[in-house]
């Protein structure tokens, strides 16, 4: 009987893939190739959920506090004066609160730009500002967010580019930022490994980068086969996210080599893994992921911290 209900599952889940496959196939094409979603002026504010108490502590507290936690234990030496984000979801919360913390200068940016001082954000940051209880916080942290809203800083923001966009390399040299963070950024990168190497010139010497890297499903956690997404063939996927900046597929082996390759000092902090069963269907993968550890395979998130000599 459970085989049976096995097989069924699985005969599901394969007809429901194709589907799906198809359907990404399309939304590509339509919202992103031919431009249908800048037009109907979807993601002009990325990764937020619309609910305040919630992304208030996903965009904001989470952050602030596991950056306080891991310089505290792992680079108290650390000069809290350039801190460099990438790819801040959204809004500039987590920065705001850095800056009010005592950071000098925090810089964010961006390869899919959001509207980070629209209403929404705006809320976010006024909802910070009114949970300080002394008058003098208060003034200072409405004085960063009035200064930095005209481009003065202690908040700065790049919309475009990425690292690599003109007026972040304009306004922020090599050698000069002292921490550099993201979380849920680099699997959605199409080069990781040009990341490393220029996070290592940006950092000063002794400085360091923390990347919390997920390697899960993301949306392919619907399926009964979560990781059937390593079966799909390059070609597949390219017709499926080319330029929609999901998931690379690269799994957490890849990110330790980019890392040690760019000269980077490794700590791994902690890792999560998944529980699927991969098992009946782990030799229909790609030949780039059928040759790897299934821990490697079933690492759902790392969080490395990487030091520059």
């Amino acid at each position: 009987m459970k085989t049976s209900k096995k097989l069924l599952l699985n005969l599901v889940d394969t007809i429901h893939i194709y589907f799906y496959v198809f359907r990404e196939i399309i939304v590509n094409y339509i919202f992103y190739k031919l431009k249908l979603r800048r037009f109907l002026g979807r993601g002009r504010i990325n990764n937020v959920s619309g609910i305040l108490s919630s992304d208030f502590y996903d965009k904001g507290i989470k952050h602030f506090n596991l950056i306080s936690r891991t310089l505290i234990k792992n680079a108290p030496h650390l000069r809290r004066d350039r801190f460099l984000e990438l790819g801040p979801g959204g809004t500039l919360l987590n920065g705001f609160m850095l800056t009010h913390g005592g950071w000098r200068e925090y810089y964010a940016v961006d390869a899919f730009p959001s509207e980070v001082w629209s209403k929404y954000p705006q809320h976010l940051y006024h909802h910070y500002i009114n949970s300080l209880r002394k008058k003098n916080d208060r003034y200072s942290a409405n004085k960063i967010l009035r200064t930095s809203m005209q481009s003065k800083g202690p908040l700065f923001y790049f919309s475009n580019g990425g690292v690599h966009g003109e007026g972040f390399a304009s306004k922020v040299k090599n050698n000069s930022v002292d921490f550099i963070y993201s979380w849920g950024v680099l699997e959605h990168i199409e080069n990781p490994k040009d990341i490393f190497d220029r996070c290592f010139s940006l950092l000063k010497s002794k400085g360091c980068s923390l990347h919390v890297i997920d390697f899960h499903p993301h949306t392919w956690h619907r399926f009964y086969k979560t990781h059937y997404f390593l079966v799909i063939p390059d070609w597949l996927w390219y017709l499926m996210y080319n330029k929609r900046g999901f998931i690379n597929r690269l799994r957490a082996s890849a990110y330790l080599n980019y890392a040690k390759s760019a000269g980077f000092s490794i700590k791994i902090l902690k890792k999560e893994y998944s529980k699927s069963d991969i098992s009946g269907y782990r030799k229909n993968f790609q030949k780039k992921f059928k040759k790897l550890k299934a821990n490697d395979i079933l690492t759902d998130r790392i969080y490395m911290l990487l030091t520059k000599p």
